[in-house]
């Protein structure tokens, strides 16, 4: 077996010499055409990482959109562990958990991605949540984050705050918090009253860092408390892109709730999955039938309320990013978020997880069959909105010139390319106008923009409020069309996903009654937030056109190209 070995080394290192020396002998053009045959999509997961089952899905719907998995070893594989960042040459994708995830990123090349966005700890931490979350927007977080201090911090400002504002309700559930720990898997969780908590809190053995108001007064469906978890995905920092899945879950408490302060056992008051393992599971779509009418409203206060949760990590994830030189598009990161409902349908932000349980099986048959479901539609569209066949792309030499072109007068010249295409093509469109923007530089004389789109990318016209940007933004740049088209190609494969960064994009361009948040802003969230108002909206069901609005769109811009 030796010598099979050596023998199969030696012919490979003579084919690979002959190879070099043919490559070499015919030049520049040979090596492009060898370059451009078919390459696959190969995917790496960190199975030896993660609990067991939490990565069946995630592989199922990288395979189900034709990727090639090369790695790693299985969870129950005695193979010698081999993480993703130690063979980099083996993968266009890489799936893991932060700690190895961290040390991938500063060795990305160009084609390459991780699921993971160096500074989300700013939220996904019990402590940092609340402080990023109220940093960013001060007494406006109040409407969607209950009463939270950090300890020990703010224990004299929590002592002040009980004392103002009481508590409130029935004596029976009156004054009672929530103690947490930065722990998983809903460990170093307690609901006490307020004496017990304080003594919690100040013990000299304290484990805890955040003392959290308890959300009293829940709706309750057939007795029981439940909290949903939606899936949030950020694509981007700079500018900051996000998205929330249409789908999410519904965690039902394992006991009926009682109004009374719990006695040892929290499990009707808390909907955490691995606190309640018996508890039944909804998908979000049974939720809206129970409702009614009424859920329109509180989803429109879960999206909000999610993209709000990401702008809050947005300035410490671009220092982060910036530290590691992390190139754009090659992070992205999936989060679990977490929210309790009050019986006025006002939706409450609890928690943020960084890496969302994937696991398939629930209580029973049913709860198995409602996660194995919504999971795996999320995951392929994950797998869609993060564009799997961009990698191919990104290692295949492109050696024929680009055959669209952006003419003035004429308009588009490139027949399937331009904007009478399908609506699928707008981001190759955009891509070619970059391109032709790149050849003709120092067009700073065309000056046929909208008044209005001028003051989109200014931040809105004389007199809005001042926020904070790195300046007004007279013109685009190709690489500003270039991270448009990047933009679209997400749109185009979003599936179940939808934006959630308008309201930022509304911060960002100011004008009258724009947020005093304390956030940044910068010229690329300026332009993407021009164009997202400026774009035409994508195909419907029906399949009515809008090309017309394509090409109007796109001639605007290509009179702001500087």
């Amino acid at each position: 077996m030796l010598y099979l070995r050596s023998r199969d080394f030696s012919i490979h290192f003579l084919l690979l010499l002959s190879w070099s020396a043919v490559n070499f002998s015919v030049g520049k053009q040979k090596r492009q055409v060898l370059l451009q045959e078919p390459a696959e999509f190969r995917v790496w997961l960190d199975e030896k990482k993660f609990k067991r089952g939490e990565t069946v899905l995630v592989r199922d719907a990288f395979l189900d959109a034709g990727a090639l998995h090369t790695g790693g070893p299985a969870k129950d594989s005695s193979a010698e562990v081999t993480l993703g960042y130690q063979v980099p040459d083996r993968w266009d994708i890489l799936w893991t958990t932060p700690t190895p995830g961290k040390l991938a990123l500063p060795y990305l090349a160009a084609w390459q991605a991780v699921n993971l966005m160096p500074g989300l700890t700013a939220i996904t931490r019990k402590d940092s949540l609340a402080s990023s979350v109220l940093g960013a927007f001060g007494e406006a977080s109040h409407g969607f984050l209950p009463p939270s201090f950090l300890l020990p911090r703010d224990l004299g400002s929590w002592r002040r705050w009980r004392d103002s504002a009481g508590c409130g309700g029935p004596p029976e559930r009156r004054c009672l918090w929530v103690l947490k720990a930065n722990k998983h898997l809903g460990k170093g969780i307690a609901v006490l009253p307020r004496e017990e908590a304080e003594r919690e809190a100040t013990a000299p053995d304290r484990k805890y860092v955040l003392a959290q108001k308890y959300v009293g007064n829940p709706l309750l469906v057939n007795g029981r408390k439940f909290g949903i978890r939606l899936w949030v995905v950020m694509t981007s920092a700079r500018p900051l892109r996000g998205y929330v899945h249409e789908r999410g879950l519904v965690l039902f408490s394992s006991e009926e709730y009682s109004a009374s302060a719990p006695n040892g056992s929290t499990a009707g008051h808390l909907t955490n999955a691995f606190q309640n393992a018996e508890g039944v599971v909804w998908a979000l779509e049974d939720l809206r039938a129970h409702l009614g009418d009424a859920f329109g409203a509180l989803w429109e206060s879960l999206r909000r309320i999610s993209g709000l949760v990401l702008a809050a990590a947005v300035d410490e994830c671009r220092r982060a990013a910036a530290a590691v030189k992390l190139r754009p598009g090659s992070g992205f990161q999936l989060l679990g978020l977490d929210f309790l409902i009050g019986a006025d349908l006002r939706a409450w932000l609890i928690e943020a997880n960084g890496t969302p349980s994937m696991s398939l099986y629930g209580a029973d048959k049913v709860g198995t069959d409602v996660l194995r479901r919504e999971k795996a539609t999320m995951l392929r569209d994950l797998v869609r909105l993060i564009g799997v066949d961009r990698s191919v792309r990104g290692r295949e030499a492109r050696s024929r010139e680009q055959e669209c072109s952006w003419d003035e007068g004429a308009g588009w010249d490139g027949g399937q390319c331009g904007p009478s295409a399908q609506q699928d093509d707008l981001p190759s469109a955009l891509a070619a106008l970059a391109d032709q923007a790149s050849a003709e530089p120092g067009a700073e004389g065309r000056t046929g923009a909208d008044p209005s789109v001028q003051d989109l990318l200014c931040g809105g016209p004389a007199g809005s409020p001042a926020v904070p940007r790195d300046g007004c933004v007279r013109c685009l740049t190709p690489e500003d069309i270039r991270m448009l088209s990047g933009l679209e190609s997400e749109l185009s494969g979003r599936g179940g996903f939808l934006p959630v960064t308008s309201e930022f994009h509304g911060f960002c361009t100011g004008g009258p009654g724009a947020p005093a948040w304390n956030l940044t802003c910068t010229r690329e969230d300026a332009v993407e937030a021009m164009w997202t108002k400026l774009r035409p909206p994508r195909h419907s069901s029906s399949g009515d056109s809008s090309e017309p609005a394509e090409a109007a769109a796109l001639r605007m811009l290509a009179s702001l190209v500087c």
